[in-house]
């Protein structure tokens, strides 16, 4: 006879900061975002290069939350650390390097730039939202932790199934090159499914040993998947189909950014480090700065996107160029294997939480389930 045959299992929120916090963040921005995608692939908004323009920026948040990653720059202690020898290369000479490669790139070959761009984007979107599942695992003593690197394989295996399955949609059919293309989708599908399934045993094997299952976690990891299902299943262009990613991204960014500011420098005597002393009216002044500079540029520019003209040719790849430097930033910047990184960033975002902060102080967030 089967002895413990059914096994309990408790529901935990251990939000990251607190529940309407991690709602407005990490979950509600999916539902601003589903309209847009919708709206940027009617066929009047389609034929508005400027209106298009201004909604894939999401109206300058896409802007503002390229200058959160420079107001790092603005503390004196993190300007020291990215200007040292080991890290002057990634923090000063490659991002010039980048927008002027850039810019270079989409006068003579902008199809190459665009094509990195995309995949370049798309990578960095994806490993924010790992980031981000990563941060939510805070006491995997008393929760089901699947295996880190199972966990990003999963996300990671789903944003290239969608890419993949939206080229098959696309690319021109009774070709070889669409033969190719639906062969890797389908393969692509195959690894999501196998990596899945390796990811349910390990959780639901966790969760019956008697781990407990962080709800908040299990519900980004969700939307994690399937954050670029629109680009995969019936987006029309790459821009409909990444614009619900993006949107969720940016808000994410610039809230983690916010928090962080706004916990870091309420400690006494940290204010002295930052430029003005006023540092979560810096962080919005380059913020609003950055909008105010690229989405009237972009907006300029998006008239004369039939004609490429060599100074929307020059103007797109300076703010390409920007992207990229971003998402070469933010690589380093946010890397917590860096002790300096754990120091500056990570303790103010992911600070230690006590088994009776997630599961004892209040009953009523344990519910029990049957297995």
């Amino acid at each position: 006879m089967r002895q413990n045959a059914v096994a309990r299992c408790e529901f935990v929120y251990p939000w990251l900061f607190e529940c309407k916090l991690d709602l407005l963040l990490f979950f509600l921005p999916i539902l601003f975002a589903v309209p847009l995608t919708i709206a940027a692939g009617g066929s009047v908004i389609a034929k508005a290069p400027v209106l298009l323009a201004v909604l894939l920026d999401g109206f300058g948040i896409g802007a503002f939350h390229l200058g959160a990653t420079w107001y790092h720059y603005f503390d004196e202690r993190n300007r020291k650390h990215y200007t040292s020898r080991s890290n002057l290369w990634w923090s000063a000479i490659l991002p010039v390097v980048l927008i002027i490669s850039t810019i270079g790139g989409s006068i003579f070959a902008p199809d190459l730039v665009y094509f990195v761009y995309l995949v370049w984007t798309i990578q960095h979107l994806t490993q924010q939202n790992v980031g981000i599942l990563r941060l939510y695992h805070n006491q995997p003593s008393i929760e089901a932790v699947v295996e880190r690197s199972l966990e990003a394989s999963t996300v990671q295996a789903a944003a290239v199934m969608f890419g993949f399955m939206f080229l098959a949609r696309i690319v021109m059919p009774h070709t070889w090159q669409a033969t190719v293309v639906q062969i890797t989708a389908a393969l692509c599908a195959i690894e999501f499914s196998s990596v899945m399934v390796r990811y349910i045993r390990q959780l639901f094997s966790q969760l019956r040993s008697g781990k407990a299952l962080n709800v908040p976690a299990q519900a980004f990891w969700i939307i994690s998947l399937v954050f670029l299902a629109p680009l995969g299943c019936f987006a029309q262009s790459i821009s409909q189909g990444i614009i619900l990613a993006l949107f969720m991204h940016w808000i994410q960014y610039i809230g983690l950014n916010a928090i962080l500011v706004q916990k870091k420098y309420a400690q006494p005597g940290e204010k002295r480090f930052v430029l003005t002393g006023r540092p979560l009216v810096l962080f919005c002044t380059i913020g609003f700065l950055f909008a105010l500079i690229k989405v009237p540029a972009e907006t300029l520019t998006a008239l004369n996107v039939g004609q490429m003209t060599w100074q929307y040719q020059i103007v797109n790849g300076l703010f390409l160029g920007l992207a990229f430097t971003h998402y070469l930033q933010d690589t380093f910047i946010w890397r917590f294997k860096d002790e300096f990184n754990k120091q500056a960033i990570l303790q103010f975002l992911k600070p230690t939480k006590t088994e009776s902060t997630i599961i004892g102080a209040n009953p009523r967030l344990a519910a029990r389930i049957q297995f």
